[in-house]
């Protein structure tokens, strides 16, 4: 969803799947580097390596405090006290806007 295509991506299915066991994976360069190791972080060929792999509630706060989301209120946004405002607002034409169901428009 980053960047619109998987990390690891081939068009052939044995590639593919050679890519998650041995490739590294290959960021834009320019994609912030608090991204990239959000993004390194969670895709660790090793699951209990993972970023946010901690048992219970820990691995949600691993990944809470992980500094690509520092300017997130996590109170706020559980409270659902944003009142609607967004930092940030995504380019949208008409057209893009077709692929939404009416009531998300």
């Amino acid at each position: 969803m980053v960047v619109g295509v998987t990390p690891h991506f081939s068009a052939n299915r044995e590639t593919l799947f050679n890519n998650i066991r041995y490739a590294d994976v290959k960021f834009p360069r320019a994609m912030s580097a608090n991204l990239k190791d959000l993004l390194t972080g969670l895709l660790k060929r090793m699951p209990g390596k993972r970023l946010g792999a901690a048992p219970g509630e820990e691995g949600a706060r691993q990944i809470m405090r992980h500094p690509f989301f520092q300017d997130i209120d996590w109170n706020a946004l559980m409270a659902r006290e944003n009142n609607g405002k967004m930092s940030y607002w995504p380019r949208a034409s008409r057209r893009t806007l077709d692929y939404f169901q009416m009531e998300y428009k």
